[in-house]
């Protein structure tokens, strides 16, 4: 009986919860086909997960930001949108025999119960899930609202059994689920920095990427959206920049959607030269480089990039002229992204949000 966890290779979970997650009954895992062993006779069966109500913790409280203060509607975001519910499952290090013995759980078998805990607990965890979509924030027209999300830890600790030849072995599990809820909401005023413009949907053909603008003037920058820090990164363009947080809810499809793509973007991946000429005329420029990286305008070098790579990157106050040969110089096999137009400011204080400062 001591040597069967050793030569136990898995074990083939097959149907179904028998009762569900607030019952003390135990949850049946049965096998369908017989376990792979050195020996056809020797299996594991019968896996039944007991399952418990949660012990419920709370934890941390994050704030979530719903800026809609140049909106002429409401803004509307299902908390889905913002954050997942996440689960894990620790199984016991040992099996204790109904004859009292103790036995060490190999990483196969360990694997099959954590499939069979999470089974027992799927329809918990979906019916969590997909109440994070029916839970809507939102902000009126000329708002600015914040949303508290409170997480709440639910841990469900029992044991799960299984037998060996006609011996029942029980070990411990947790199975735990962080579930955000939507704790509280204030209203702040919006700030006088920056305008965002009324939006007019579009189509993606229409947009206004790479287009030059029609006039020598320029076209003034839509103001921040986040709150901006400054900071020094290097010297000449470099000394002067700031950065935000980069967490404006934007995704890429709104602004798509509402006409916000009047940028022109230089990457390695298109440009690997590192240069291109300029379509707008503008006084920002957003830089995400490396260090050492260089840029010139017109094959004039105007500042080094000096402090450790972020692919955030700053804003930074130069005069670009539409015609204007911009290039990075000395960059990194890692690349470098350099954007000016109108619309930069929504590019650049979403960017995290959109997932890409990871």
């Amino acid at each position: 009986m001591r040597n069967f966890l050793a030569i136990f290779v898995g074990v083939i979970l097959g149907a179904g919860i028998l009762v569900s997650c607030q019952s003390n009954e135990p949850v049946s895992v049965l096998n369908n086909a017989p376990t792979v062993s050195e020996s056809p006779s020797e299996q594991v069966s019968n896996v039944q997960v007991k399952t418990v109500s949660p012990n419920i913790i709370e934890g941390k409280v994050e704030e979530f930001p719903l800026p809609n203060c140049g909106g002429t509607g409401p803004l509307k975001q299902s908390l889905g949108t913002q954050v997942s519910v996440s689960k894990s499952v620790t199984i016991g290090g040992k099996a204790t025999g109904s004859a009292g013995a103790e036995y060490e759980i190999p990483e196969t078998l360990r694997f099959q119960l954590e499939l069979a805990v999470e089974a027992a607990y799927q329809q918990v965890y979906e019916k969590a899930s997909a109440r994070l979509d029916t839970i809507v924030m939102e902000a009126a027209p000329s708002t600015h609202v914040i949303y508290q999300i409170q997480w709440e830890q639910q841990e469900f600790s029992s044991v799960v059994a299984f037998e060996h030849d006609n011996e029942v072995f029980e070990t411990p599990y947790t199975f735990i689920m962080n579930v955000p809820k939507v704790a509280d909401s204030r209203q702040e005023s919006c700030p006088d920095i920056g305008q965002v413009d009324a939006t007019t949907p579009i189509p993606p053909t229409q947009s206004a990427i790479g287009q030059p603008v029609s006039t020598d003037e320029v076209i003034p920058e839509n103001g921040p959206l986040r709150p901006h820090y400054q900071v020094v990164v290097g010297d000449g363009i470099f000394a002067e920049g700031t950065f935000s947080d980069g967490m404006a809810p934007y995704s890429e499809q709104w602004l798509w959607d509402n006409n916000h793509f009047k940028i022109q973007r230089i990457r390695q991946e298109e440009y690997p030269s590192g240069c291109d000429v300029s379509r707008y005329n503008a006084n920002l420029i957003w830089i995400a480089g490396t260090t050492g990286m260089q840029i010139s305008i017109n094959d004039e070098i105007v500042g080094t990039y000096k402090i450790a790579d972020d692919p955030h990157g700053y804003i930074f106050e130069w005069p670009i002229h539409m015609g204007d040969k911009i290039c990075a110089v000395n960059f990194r096999s890692v690349g470098f992204m350099i954007i000016i137009g109108p619309d930069i400011y929504y590019h650049y204080d979403s960017y995290c949000y959109r997932g890409a400062c990871q």
